[in-house]
């Protein structure tokens, strides 16, 4: 997941060298080097400013557990309730939702 142009810099040495088994998900604002990896482009930082910008993590994690079924996302929003505060687990949840709808 890359969601600033600080993060795909950091990483794009790694990034050219991904196989085309990869999948890179990253924010629609970013741009990216050559690379085989299958690449995912999401509207995350906008979405991110219309729910909170504090759950950008939330919403792209979000729209990564709902391409890969890696786990189920009811299993994320529980973690969120047992492990934050309530004000913060109810923000976090909506960014579930947002982030699984990209």
């Amino acid at each position: 997941i890359i969601l600033s142009e600080e993060g795909a810099n950091r990483v794009k040495d790694k990034i050219i060298k991904l196989p085309e088994t990869c999948t890179v998900i990253v924010d629609d604002s970013v741009a990216l080097p050559e690379t085989k990896a299958k690449i995912v482009r999401l509207p995350i930082n906008e979405t991110a400013k219309a729910v909170d910008k504090r759950s950008i993590a939330a919403i792209a994690l979000s729209a990564l557990l709902k391409r890969s079924g890696m786990f189920p996302l009811e299993a994320f929003e529980t973690a969120l309730y047992a492990f934050q505060k309530k004000a913060i687990a109810e923000s976090n949840a909506k960014a579930v939702k947002a982030g699984a709808a990209l």
